[in-house]
């Protein structure tokens, strides 16, 4: 809670200077959920653990908008309950996100903050993509942590066409008891700097630079450089793209190791979308702090298909492959293959409230293991929502 308000004190400071916080207007979002999953390999171990697993969600959001700025509070309270599952314990979960930006004439400043407490297990599905603590292996123990997020940014228009953005952002990681699973408390510090340019007036090209310092208990320590180049484009309301290409320098230290290492980065993705039905794209090579203090480099292949049968049925379908590199070898040789493939019906029954029901399909592999580690699950899952703005 200290951090909480320490955070809330940051957020006020950046509209101490603000005259027009009055006659701004006010939107409350509510939202309630109650969702129920039953897996057939919950843990999605090598031995099958069949299990329920019930949450319930309660989350809150506050916009607020003025002349010359936004204010943006959202905190989420989960519960998680199951039957069956050996290892997984009921738990509640909590995430507070805030956000504050505030224009002057040629300039924005704004500052993210954001406060995670969960448990290792919501890593078992891989849907979590904050930069730290976002991969843990083959960790399949629940343990309760703890993820920071401080992201202050500057950005400055140079003219109509081009303008610059500076930010920095710190993530930090802790585990209450992570004693015998190999995963470790750490922090990392960012400095990014982007120069962006509308080369024509559907077409933006964005250098960037980024600099980071990632350390971790047990001595590991590293230092990269990631620069990159962006292009967006979009062609009508119906078709864009994004592409980039980047490069990264890796000095890798632990108490015994010393090596460096650098190798190519990429990006390209895309949306076609029609008046009932839109497409999404995306392949990517990035590089983030993952599994047991290491910087690893992740492949992520993902398509995703949104249609409309009707007013009030909607349609979805996902997929998504995913795989880990070690980017040096001799500190950490994980090399972790992930797939999933989720459909779902959407029915959204009044203006607030819509059932979401449907199949997912998930399998893992261990390609650095002799006899090739696998594991998949099949499950089926339903979830009531409850939804509105309310303008105060």
């Amino acid at each position: 809670m200290r951090v909480f308000r320490f955070y809330l004190g940051c957020l006020i400071l950046i509209f101490a200077s603000s005259h027009t916080w009055a006659a701004g207007n006010t939107v409350f979002t509510p939202e309630v959920s109650v969702g129920t999953l039953h897996d057939d390999n919950i843990r999605l171990d090598e031995e099958a653990d069949e299990a329920w697993e019930t949450v319930t969600s309660l989350r809150g959001k506050v916009t607020h908008k003025t002349e010359t700025g936004l204010m943006i509070g959202d905190l989420r309270w989960e519960n998680f309950s199951y039957q069956g599952g050996e290892g997984l314990d009921n738990r509640n979960d909590y995430k507070l996100k805030l956000k504050g930006r505030t224009n002057r004439e040629r300039s924005v400043y704004q500052l993210d903050l954001t406060g995670i407490q969960d448990t290792t297990a919501k890593d078992i599905a891989i849907e979590d993509d904050d930069d730290i603590g976002g991969d843990v292996g083959f960790v399949r123990d629940d343990i309760k942590r703890n993820r920071f997020y401080i992201m202050p940014s500057w950005g400055y228009s140079l003219s109509e066409i081009s303008a610059i953005n500076l930010l920095y952002k710190y993530s930090d990681l802790q585990y209450d008891d992570s004693k015998g699973t190999g995963l470790v408390d750490g922090f990392n510090h960012n400095v990014t700097g982007k120069y962006s340019v509308k080369t024509q007036e559907n077409n933006t090209v964005e250098p960037s630079i980024g600099i980071n310092h990632y350390e971790s208990e047990g001595g590991k320590n590293y230092d990269f450089v990631i620069a990159k180049l962006s292009n967006e484009r979009v062609y009508d309301q119906y078709f864009s793209s994004y592409a980039s290409v980047g490069y990264y320098y890796i000095d890798a230290k632990t108490d015994n190791i010393s090596d460096t290492t650098n190798s190519g980065l990429y990006e390209i993705g895309g949306l076609v979308k029609s008046d009932n039905i839109s497409l999404n794209f995306k392949a990517e090579r990035v590089l983030a702090p993952g599994d047991f203090g290491n910087v690893i480099a992740k492949d992520q292949y993902s398509i995703g298909l949104l249609g409309e049968i009707n007013p009030i049925w909607d349609y979805q379908v996902g997929a998504r492959y995913y795989r880990n590199r070690p980017t040096i070898k001799e500190i950490s040789n994980n090399n972790r293959r992930y797939l999933s493939f989720k459909a779902s019906l959407l029915w959204q029954f009044t203006e607030s409230f819509d059932l979401d029901f449907g199949y997912r399909y998930r399998e893992e592999r261990d390609q650095k293991e002799a006899d090739n580690t696998q594991a998949n699950s099949n499950a089926l899952f339903i979830t009531v929502r409850y939804m509105n703005d309310l303008i105060m």
